[in-house]
């Protein structure tokens, strides 16, 4: 049961990173809209208040998460939200803890890898060190097994053509970790994307992530993220951009309609394979 509305004609699982209930709460625009239901944000990016996220790499001392399934039916479980490059080690003792201590909570759901990003090496880096200090964790018979990889991906430049070659990039990253000898050819997923946060007034290059990502180019021979998330939260960080499936006091009703359209065409259309 993935985690997304639709999926591209490239066979890209289309998803939404925002989380449901909480401040601008683009999910429910994304719901209201729909693009995807309360079940398919399915825990990942819920960072807050949902209990389906282990998110720091130091600290095995929280909640244990709701019995899988009771959160609008969701089924994954994820760890760690963009760990230090150094932490492989740290954030596997992590996990191995918080396992031993919510073992019977954690019961029935997938785990889904942490959420890495700031370049290739630095992933390969951290995930190297974090399998193995775990070894467990490549054992699908184990409740430590991980099941996805994932990782984060931001256009680095703010032009058109810069946010394509990044979104590129993002594919090409995504087969090189998938070929990683830890990684098993484990699925990937790409659990946020999108345009620069610091560009103001970018709703084309958000619309150019998003068709980068679901509808790559033919100079992307191999597809190899298996499901991917677009940012939508509002203001992050206090910054202003056009990204939201709804209108704000930084993305225009104008803007919004452009990305719910974009996402509906690209992951709905009729070519979709949905």
């Amino acid at each position: 049961d993935f985690g997304g509305g639709g999926v591209s004609a490239r066979g890209v699982k289309c998803a939404v990173a925002a989380e449901y209930r909480r401040g601008g709460d683009n999910a429910q625009a994304a719901i209201d809209a729909g693009l995807l239901s309360a079940a398919d944000l399915n825990g990942l990016n819920d960072w807050t208040d949902s209990g389906l996220m282990l998110k720091q790499w130091d600290d095995s001392s929280v909640q244990c998460p709701p019995p899988a399934g009771s959160v609008n039916g969701r089924d994954r479980f994820s760890l760690f939200n963009e760990p230090p490059r150094d932490a492989g080690a740290a954030a596997a003792a992590t996990w191995k803890a918080y396992q031993a201590r919510c073992a019977s909570e954690l019961a029935g759901y997938e785990i889904v890898g942490p959420a890495v990003h700031n370049g290739l090496d630095w992933m390969r880096d951290f995930y190297g060190a974090f399998f193995a200090a775990c070894p467990e964790c490549q054992e699908p018979a184990s409740p430590l097994y991980v099941t996805y990889i994932a990782f984060h991906a931001y256009a680095t430049a703010s032009d058109t053509a810069g946010v394509v070659g990044s979104m590129v990039w993002t594919h090409d990253a995504a087969c090189s970790l998938q070929a990683e000898p830890w990684a098993l050819g484990r699925p990937v997923l790409l659990t946020e994307f999108g345009a620069q946060l610091n560009v103001q007034d970018n709703v084309d290059q958000w619309l150019t992530a998003m068709d980068t990502i679901f509808d790559p180019p033919a100079l992307v021979p191999s597809v190899c993220i298996e499901e991917a998330y677009y940012f939508a939260e509002h203001g992050f960080g206090g910054l202003a951009y056009e990204n939201e499936f709804q209108p704000s006091t930084t993305t225009t009703a104008d803007s919004a309609s452009r990305v719910v359209g974009k996402f509906r065409s690209l992951c709905f259309g009729p070519d979709s394979g949905s």
